[in-house]
């Protein structure tokens, strides 16, 4: 039986060592995720401020040109440029 035991505990405690390792590994991998998921978040609240921006830009635009009377779309800016 100490034959056995003398090839068993040393491959139990590679594999002890192995899975700590794996832990290690996990836990950082973990913590990269919730970086990436904060940056996330805070591209995705940029893009939703731009967007609302842009609307605004939109109507802010529309009602200029109906203001000054301009046909709809930018067949007057063509018109202009010629």
């Amino acid at each position: 039986m100490s034959e056995v035991t003398d090839l068993v505990v040393p491959l139990l405690r590679k594999i002890q060592e192995d899975v700590a390792t794996l832990q290690d590994d996990v836990a950082e991998i973990k913590t990269h995720l919730t970086i990436m998921e904060s940056h996330e978040a805070t591209f995705l609240a940029m893009q939703a401020t731009h967007s609302g921006r842009m609307d605004r830009f939109e109507a802010r635009l529309e009602r200029i040109e109906r203001q000054l009377e301009l046909p709809e779309g930018a067949s007057w800016v063509q018109k202009l440029t010629q």
